[in-house]
């Protein structure tokens, strides 16, 4: 029924040229499905600047919208969306950090740096970052690309694509501002760029407004829940989380000589963001002032006490060792 409804809205002619999803829509439906069928699913999202919602209400940011409206299409299913966002930031090295910034119980794992990634090694780290998000559990999770336009984009397009063949694991690609244009809109029209905070405010004016962010969102829940009742059958489902849970994990990758990233690479961290146990979800947790790091630290020494909507960059760190 949501997803007959969701394509009833006036957006709805730009969600299905939104999302892509590899190898196919029944592989990933059958990841999320097995999911829901526990009762239980859980997005992972890091980003940047964009993904915190900047120039929005905290609250307006895609990955929370996305959550609310992944609760009204699966009634019965506890749905948490973890936005793990921090502004100015690259994907390394939250990607070598990831157990840390988002859980090893995520269903899926989604990643929106592409404006901020170096041009360069861009292909291979987002190689080393879709790989360790799939060994992240023994059931491989979903990895959503959300990317925007020009030639970086549709290389990591191509390796997403190339990777989910390969091994046979759910990938999703989600193109909301591709979409747009390609059916004549202007991403500058207010209808998409109007942000929450008011004009009034002139914090991240370039940041997309709450209408992209919305329409990321239902792209997003109408193509999962679009996914989930193409998986058919429960029993389909759990046959194709076995064949991935027997699987060999995913090898590290040594392409572009950024092997180091898999093999060497560490996360050690005073201050990560974590979720507030009192179940404040809608809120980062971390130091606003950052401890000194230490290169020694483990898992038990991390320590967070303050409320912060933009983590300072040195919150998250990754140290390889020279």
């Amino acid at each position: 029924a949501f997803v007959d409804q969701a394509m009833q809205e006036p957006a709805a002619k730009f969600y299905s040229d939104a999302v892509t999803n590899f190898p196919d829509v029944e592989t990933v439906g059958a990841r999320l499905r097995a999911a829901a069928d526990r009762g239980r699913l859980v997005y992972g999202v890091i980003g940047y600047s964009n993904t915190v919602g900047r120039g929005n209400y905290h609250s307006q940011s895609w990955p929370l919208v996305l959550a609310r409206r992944l609760r009204g299409a699966l009634p019965g299913v506890v749905v948490e969306v973890r936005n793990r966002g921090v502004g100015a930031q690259q994907s390394y090295p939250a990607c070598a950090c990831l157990t840390e910034i988002i859980g090893d119980d995520v269903d899926v794992v989604a990643w929106e740096f592409g404006l901020n990634e170096p041009a360069g090694p861009a292909q291979a780290l987002f190689d080393s970052c879709v790989r360790r998000a799939w060994r992240l559990n023994k059931d491989p999770p979903v990895f959503v690309l959300l990317d925007g336009e020009g030639r970086e984009a549709e290389n990591r397009v191509a390796v997403l694509q190339r990777l989910a063949t390969q091994f046979g694991l759910p990938a999703t690609v989600l193109r909301p501002s591709a979409a747009l244009l390609r059916g004549g809109e202007n991403l500058k029209d207010p209808r998409w760029a109007r942000q929450g905070l008011g004009d009034g405010c002139n914090a991240g004016r370039w940041h997309p407004g709450v209408g992209l962010h919305d329409l990321t969102a239902a792209a997003l829940a109408w193509g999962h829940a679009s996914a989930v009742v193409a998986a058919g059958s429960t029993s389909r489902a759990a046959a194709l989380g076995s064949a991935r849970s027997a699987a060999p994990p995913v090898p590290p990758s040594d392409e572009g000589g950024y092997g180091f990233l898999e093999h060497e690479w560490r996360c050690h961290t005073s201050g990560l963001p974590k979720q507030d146990p009192t179940g404040l979800d809608e809120l980062v947790l971390s130091p606003l002032a950052a401890r000194t790091l230490d290169a020694t630290a483990n898992a038990s020494d991390v320590l967070v006490d303050k409320w912060a909507l933009e983590v300072a960059p040195a919150d998250v760190f990754a140290l390889h060792p020279v």
